[in-house]
């Protein structure tokens, strides 16, 4: 079994021009293309340019290109299901669950999908939201957000209004930073386990193994959920 390798990294930035001539210049340069896909149809063909027996998916693009490639994956829309479900005798603390979400790209809406489906399953009144702003914040409400500016908005809201996150209010936000350990008590997040997922890649190259894995999906359970 070969126990290294050699790499070059390359950063497209979500430009899907920038994505184009990453891939246009690698042609024919390497042994193996670990691509983390831009979600735009254009990518497909860009995609396509490389030798399929020697391309692996990284992170996201799990359903577009679950048939063409191996992978390590998020599965966007099991991982907040199962999340939500290995944890609902807390999520059976509040009266309504609310995700924020602001735009509505492919793996957003699987979000979305799997958090209908528990919230229906549980069951649990919820909303989807786009804006907090125009949203009625109640007591009792638990809420999972996407983008940090939401987490902002609800921390500020929760100071404001007196609220106690974790009590009257409950916030889940998406992704770890070392300043969501402090902020408010400490803030619940949810993450897939993204040193897993660099591992888990490395070592199917490195045995040369053609795999399609779901990377695990993880809770830092704090004061605010």
């Amino acid at each position: 079994m070969q126990k290294d390798g050699s790499e070059q990294i390359f950063f497209h930035h979500n430009n899907l021009k920038m994505f184009q001539t990453i891939i246009d210049g690698s042609i024919g340069d390497y042994s193996e293309y670990v691509i983390m896909p831009i979600d735009h149809p254009d990518a497909f063909t860009t995609i396509g340019k490389l030798p399929a027996s020697k391309v692996f998916i990284l992170d996201q693009g799990r359903k577009q290109y679950k048939d063409l490639y191996p992978y390590v994956c998020q599965d966007f829309e099991r991982d907040i299901y199962r999340v939500l479900k290995q944890n609902s005798e807390i999520v059976s603390k509040y009266h309504r669950m609310v995700l924020v979400i602001r735009h509505q790209k492919s793996h957003f809406r699987d979000i979305i999908n799997g958090f209908k489906d528990f919230c229906k399953q549980h069951p649990i009144p919820s909303e989807i939201v786009a804006d907090l702003k125009t949203f009625e914040i109640k007591p009792g409400d638990a809420f999972v957000v996407v983008d940090d500016r939401d987490l902002e908005f609800l921390v500020r809201y929760s100071i404001e209004h007196q609220l106690q996150s974790g009590a009257d209010l409950g916030i889940v936000s998406y992704n770890e930073t070392p300043l969501k350990g402090i902020v408010a008590s400490g803030i619940t997040t949810i993450l897939t386990d993204f040193a897993q997922m660099g591992k888990t890649m490395a070592e199917m190259i490195l045995n040369h193994q053609k795999l399609k894995l779901d990377n695990p999906f993880l809770m830092y359970r704090r004061e605010s959920f």
